[in-house]
């Protein structure tokens, strides 16, 4: 174990891991490191590297090349980090880091969560926003799906495997988008739209994934149910 000094020489490792998929930590100079799995502790993030068999190739400095392709861990400090790889990492608590992304798949969403960049389990859904299919297990906490950017996209609770309390959206930019309260994969509460200079735009009221108020205070035709998320 120890700390990575930052150095013109340093160079990424990229891999695909075994459980997910790597992912990039950028540094402020610019620099990068690919990781298999992040761990955030206190101002330190721990990434797991693999290091490579030849010498000289994709080494930080100060590694030696290993007889054979194995797994190390190094530590990275918070001040070495930018403003945004900073609050994605290490703003959610420590010992936490977790996201999720969203894929198309034919008609449907696949949301894919990741604990400590490793994959946790998936979860499918219908373009209304049904639940068609899951696989892994999801860790209770707060999920967070980010613009290439690293500013947050999404954010979305999860417990005991199914989404509940607020799901928000932000622009890119900043600012949030959208507010929906959830309870057992349902909208319910009031889902709240926004523009860009925050002003309120709409509002509905949802019961158990069923609208019952809109933006005009009338209830729904019949037929009406649940938000696209």
């Amino acid at each position: 174990m120890r700390f990575l000094h930052i150095a013109p020489a340093l160079c990424a490792c990229a891999f695909l891991a075994a459980a997910g998929s790597a992912e990039t930590i950028f540094l402020k100079n610019g620099l990068k490191v690919e990781a298999a799995e992040i761990v955030p502790l206190g101002t330190v993030l721990r990434a797991k590297r693999d290091l490579p068999r030849e010498k000289n190739k994709d080494l930080l400095p100060g590694e030696n090349a290993p007889a054979s392709k194995k797994e190390s861990w190094t530590e990275i400090r918070m001040q070495d980090l930018t403003r945004e790889q900073a609050e994605r990492y290490f703003g959610q608590g420590d010992g936490k880091y977790l996201r999720f992304e969203t894929y198309n798949v034919g008609s449907a969403l696949e949301y894919v969560y990741y604990v400590n960049g490793v994959y946790a389990g998936s979860r499918v859904v219908d373009l209304d926003g049904w639940l068609q299919r899951s696989a892994g297990r999801i860790p209770d906490g707060v999920y967070r799906e980010f613009y290439p950017d690293n500013t947050v996209a999404k954010e979305k609770v999860m417990a005991g495997g199914r989404q509940k309390g607020l799901f928000r959206t932000y622009f890119n930019g900043g600012g949030l988008q959208s507010e929906t309260g959830y309870l057992d994969d349902k909208p319910h509460g009031t889902r709240k739209l926004y523009d860009k200079e925050g002003n309120l735009i709409s509002s509905e009221k949802y019961v158990s994934g069923r609208l019952v108020m809109d933006e005009a205070g009338k209830r729904p035709a019949q037929g009406e149910s649940r938000p696209k998320s």
